[in-house]
């Protein structure tokens, strides 16, 4: 049953994403409608997220002493202000039809879903810290953290 399932999930993101590319690549046939499809499919997709990640949330924490409970917590708020962001930036662009000021009230929503992922990414590392032996935990978090100082300056 299970794996029908899976086999159906795969089948459709699979249509979707050749949908996206066929969208994509004669995207110049349409522009007005491309104007409005990239700005309100991203919440789309970020809104999809924050529920496929509240649905995990809901499994492990009716496991409250699962291990993965703050995982998944932390991940869902980050992917929630992302969402807000994206809200925020259709709203300005679809709705109001103003171009986006910088920054902007979407910006700080993405910038502050940062938070609640590192908070994530720790305690997922943490979970297997056991297994990490110090120097590659080190570099991971040095890495992790240039790459943060790259994105964000």
């Amino acid at each position: 049953m299970e794996d029908e399932q899976m086999q159906g999930i795969y089948k459709a993101g699979l249509l979707i994403a050749v949908s996206l590319v066929l969208l994509y690549a004669f995207q110049g046939y349409y522009p007005d409608f491309m104007y409005f499809f990239s700005n309100a499919f991203p919440p789309v997709i970020a809104g999809a997220a924050v529920v496929v990640s509240g649905l995990s949330l809901e499994r492990y924490w009716r496991k409250a002493k699962g291990r993965f409970s703050a995982f998944w917590l932390y991940f869902t708020a980050g992917l929630f202000l992302w969402f807000i962001g994206e809200a925020v930036w259709a709203g300005y662009t679809l709705i109001l039809s103003e171009e986006l000021p910088y920054p902007s009230a979407a910006d700080a929503f993405w910038i502050a879903g940062y938070l609640p992922f590192f908070i994530a990414l720790f305690l997922y590392v943490k979970l297997f810290g056991d297994v990490l032996n110090k120097k590659t935990l080190a570099f991971s978090m040095a890495a992790t953290l240039t790459l943060t100082i790259f994105v964000v300056v």
